[in-house]
């Protein structure tokens, strides 16, 4: 394309409120506002039939129905953005009454079906319009579109055993198989069509129906796709959807989230110069696969392996011509836009059918279709053949190659033999630290690892040891190099067989320094309801108000610590861990968000810049479309080096607030202050509340550290976005801060992970790995201790039995805020009276010191039942204390003065402040008796 579009963002009318969204029918009444999607669905509309760009992507005919569209009502025009999208193929008349609330849809459906939206049909002509060849619909297709009662009407005329106890999915499976029989009237010769006469039964059953066009659905799903080309939020990720329309009806919303404000994107200029769609078949095309992406996706979440095998099975051929053939390629496009082309996309679904394999264990198909990917045509040899589709993943195949041919199929040698052709290594005076540049970051880390694994194994088995190829523990860095050094030599196992030296992809990786530490577990994870383990953290706070003695007015007296139990995940409590034992004034758990966030502060202008064709293709993206390409930094390097040196170089000021600003502390400033809010690289602006904070991080971190990380991310922002430390802990007054990777118990590191750490700890960073591991909750205080008192009250029911009500009075003492509570409950049964007031204690206060079965903390009297009588004095009253363990009590818990001290550690308690002042004398008895 010659022709240049320019776009600006800020002069983009996206208000939706011009005359042709307004309903102008009397009949209806011009309502109050336009529904949303209405109106982004005629934005769309209206950018797209007029972009010079777009214009050879629509025909006279779409041109027509889309003029027509924006013609009819708002009703009409409301109705059809609901029926896009849905599962639904068939629609009655009181399907259509559902989606319009108080309007007569008899008027809305002649709209709809002169419009050329819908197409309808009655029974009678049901039959010829399927027959006749124009829709294609399958008989499968027209069963599954009938509701739980139309099947019920169509399995009575079948006469099938049991059909009100079936659910939907068999009783479509029951219908199909009785309707595949021939008649009895085939035994007297006569001819029947078993499939003709199931469709007229099914159009019987359906009768006045009405079924959405799929050409003009198609064709709304490419305008929708047209004006979000780029957006973030309509790339398909992690979705539900089971269709391209479904997964498009979302952007309506999206945009209305634009309009009101809501989301705010950089404002930046669009200029278009190059056409990804060169026909309107190529749009149509990437739509389609794009749909079977999503379908595959939602049946492999589903675990429906067969249907989505099936569906590969039918367009395996089709895929591969896409990927072969010369005349799909596009190289004439720059490669960050190829990800949106028709190869690239049959590329990602044959990398779901290498998972899909995967999960039925058909290893075979699996290593035979990556070898097929792996040699497909490449004309440039210093490059990847997958370059020419999109952003290469040659580095995943890799590895699942490693894995299910190596360990799977146990194969290693042979796999072996094609990773080193493909990476062109046979030859060992190669340098393989720069051999396959395609390969970066923890990939590269990970096939080295899996290429030394399978190493060992052809040694062992060479070696006469029994060769099982499973996956041994993974040796990390130096116990890799220690083992292969520079290369490993493998004995011969035959004459033929040549001689193998394993290269190695990544070198001299240096190890950040180790740390370890202990945290306290009170539950297993399951026992909270929690994905992750959870730590206790006791801490020690300030009373909120101090109060004044009644003998001395005026005095005030001081309230005692009060003390804070919490339940952390191993990254919060290690936070705490270091800003409140180590030192450090303040701390983040934000892992690679802080870096984004500092990056984009620093590099606004470059990223945004918007003198580069093609790079902002919509209205809403969150960043340039060839940032995860090495096209950004090849388009923008005089700027990002010019930039990297101002940040090492800059001068380091005497004061971190000082009123005169230095260059990098003045481009924060403004950056913030003039975008914050903006959703840009996706960062999280509430990580700081003031720009001050982050010019402290950035001193405090280092220019050289923070030009390290900057860097690695305008390079390759691609491979490097992930995998930076946990936790960033710093000290302004100090100006110093450290980067710490937590690693929990059985957690290690990754190879993304040991990849930065190498990285930062060549750049001078104060970097350290974290181990957290368990301890056992008695051997840490100060406990959760809790007094209860039973009170049991008699009465009577209907029928003269006795039930007894026991009043159950809580005082919290400990770690946990000072609290007094009752709970009432009833006891039907003859179990001891604490079973409810014992259970709800388990759930609050120490779900791991109180028992899970309700006999054991009744009956049982383990080993480790301590217990020890001493005197409490409460208000003037002295009542027998009895510590417990496992909530075992002794004497008769239904006695009104007996209260029951449920502990989970020994300690003794001085809560004057809730007049309970312990005996001193029992106080060094107890104290003497632990010590022995």
């Amino acid at each position: 394309m010659d022709s240049i579009h320019k776009v600006d963002v800020k002069e983009l009318d996206l208000s939706g409120t011009s005359d042709k969204l307004v309903n102008t029918d009397r009949e209806f009444g011009i309502p109050e506002f336009t529904p949303y999607a209405v109106q982004s669905l005629n934005d769309a509309i209206l950018q797209i039939s007029s972009d010079v760009l777009f214009s050879n992507l629509l025909s006279e005919d779409d041109r027509k129905f889309l003029v027509d569209f924006q013609r009819i009502s708002e009703e009409a025009q409301l109705l059809s953005t609901r029926l896009f999208g849905r599962v639904q193929t068939f629609f009655e008349k009181d399907d259509f009454q559902k989606l319009v609330d108080n309007v007569p849809v008899d008027k809305i459906l002649k709209e709809l079906v002169a419009a050329g939206f819908l197409s309808t049909s009655m029974c009678q002509s049901l039959i010829t319009l399927f027959f006749s060849g124009l829709d294609g619909v399958p008989s499968s297709e027209l069963i599954t579109s009938l509701s739980r009662q139309k099947l019920e009407q169509l399995a009575s005329k079948y006469n099938i055993k049991d059909w009100k106890k079936m659910k939907v999915p068999q009783l479509v499976v029951a219908l199909q198989k009785t309707a595949s029989v021939s008649p009895l009237g085939a035994f007297f010769g006569k001819q029947i069509d078993t499939e003709s006469l199931f469709r007229s039964q099914i159009s019987r059953v359906l009768g006045t129906c009405w079924r959405p066009e799929r050409a003009r659905m198609r064709l709304l799903a490419g305008i929708i796709w047209l004006s979000s080309l780029g957006s973030d939020t309509a790339m398909p990720g992690p979705t539900r959807a089971k269709s391209v329309e479904a997964h498009l009806k979302t952007e309506l919303y999206n945009m209305l989230l634009v309009r009101r404000k809501d989301i705010i994107y950089p404002a930046y200029e669009i200029k278009r110069t190059t056409g990804i769609y060169r026909t309107p078949k190529e749009l149509h095309l990437h739509l389609d696969l794009l749909d079977t992406e999503l379908r595959l996706e939602a049946l492999i979440t589903n675990k429906e392996y067969s249907s989505a095998i099936d569906i590969y099975d039918s367009m395996k051929p089709r895929l591969r011509d896409l990927l072969i053939n010369p005349v799909h390629t596009r190289e004439d496009i720059p490669e960050f836009l190829r990800r949106f082309t028709a190869p690239y996309r049959a590329l990602r679904i044959l990398f779901m059918v290498v998972d899909l394999f995967e999960r039925q264990r058909r290893y075979t198909d699996a290593v035979a279709l990556i070898h097929w990917l792996l040699s497909l045509p490449n004309k440039s040899p210093d490059r990847c053949p997958l370059d020419s589709v999109g952003p290469c993943r040659a580095g995943r195949l890799i590895i699942r190659l490693l894995i299910d041919q190596g360990t799977h199929i146990k194969q290693p040698l042979e796999t072996l033999k094609v990773i080193l052709g493909f990476m062109k290594l046979e030859d060992k005076r190669m340098d393989a630290s720069r051999a396959c540049t395609c390969l970066r970051g923890g990939l590269r880390l990970t096939v080295q690892e899996q290429m030394n694994k399978l190493a060992v194994s052809v040694s062992s088995s060479e070696n006469g040891e029994l060769d099982t190829v499973s996956q041994p523990k993974r040796r990390r860095l130096k116990k890799d190099n220690e083992l292969l050094g520079s290369g490993t030599e493998l004995p011969q196992r035959t004459a033929s067989c040549q001689r193998w030296s394993i290269p190695q992809l990544v070198t001299d990786l240096r190890m950040a320094p180790e740390v370890n530490v202990s945290a306290p577990v009170n539950a297993s994870s399951k026992d909270i309801g929690a994905h992750r383990p959870h730590y206790l953290w006791i801490e020690t706070a300030s009373p909120k108000k101090s109060t004044c003695s009644p003998n001395k007015v005026g005095s005030p007296t001081k309230r005692p610590l009060e003390q804070h139990t919490l339940l952390l995940n191993v990254e919060q409590w290690t936070l705490r861990h270091y800003t409140s034992r180590l030192g450090f004034e303040r701390g983040i758990h934000a892992e690679s968000s802080i870096h984004h966030l500092l990056f984009t502060l620093l590099f606004y202008d470059i990223l945004f810049d918007h003198s580069l064709p093609d790079v902002f293709y919509s209205y809403r993206q969150a960043a340039p479309l060839d940032l995860f390409s090495d096209d950004f930094y090849r388009s923008r390097k005089v700027a990002i080096d010019a930039r990297l040196e101002e940040i090492e170089n800059v001068a380091l000021p005497m004061e971190l607030h000082s009123p005169d600003m230095n260059p990098v502390t003045q481009r924060i400033n403004n950056c913030w202050t003039d975008h914050y809010g903006e959703r840009c690289l996706w960062i999280n602006w509430e990580l700081f509340k003031k720009p001050d904070e982050v010019s402290e991080l950035f001193w405090c971190l280092g220019p050289k550290v923070v030009h390290t990380v900057c860097r690695q991310l305008a390079m390759d922002f691609r491979t490097w976005k992930s995998g930076l430390p946990d936790l960033v802990v710093w000290t302004p007054r100090e100006r110093r801060a450290k980067l710490v990777e937590v690693k929990g118990p059985g957690d290690q590191l990754s190879a993304q992970q040991i990849m930065w750490l190498d990285i930062l700890v060549r750049a001078g960073a104060d970097v350290e790995i974290c181990h957290v591991s368990v301890t056992d909750d008695w051997q840490v205080g100060p406990p959760v201790c809790v007094l209860c008192k039973l009170t049991q009250l008699n009465d009577f029911n209907t029928d003269s039995t006795p039930i007894d009500h026991y009043t159950a009075n809580f005082i919290t003492l400990g770690t946990v805020p000072s609290s007094i509570f009752t709970i009432h409950y009833t006891k039907q049964s003859k179990r001891n009276g604490n079973f409810f007031a014992f259970t709800m204690l388990k759930q609050f206060f120490c779900p791991n010191s109180i028992s899970s079965s309700i006999p054991k903390f009744v009956n049982s009297r383990s080993k480790h039942l301590g217990h020890l009588a001493h005197l409490y004095s409460v208000d003037g009253d002295n009542f027998m204390e009895i510590l417990t363990h496992s909530g075992c009590t002794i004497g008769s818990p239904h006695s009104a003065n007996n209260w029951v001290m449920i502990d989970c550690w020994v300690q003794i308690f001085d809560h004057s402040d809730l007049g309970l002042m312990p005996d001193r004398q029992a106080s060094r008895t107890f104290g003497q008796s632990c010590a022995g």
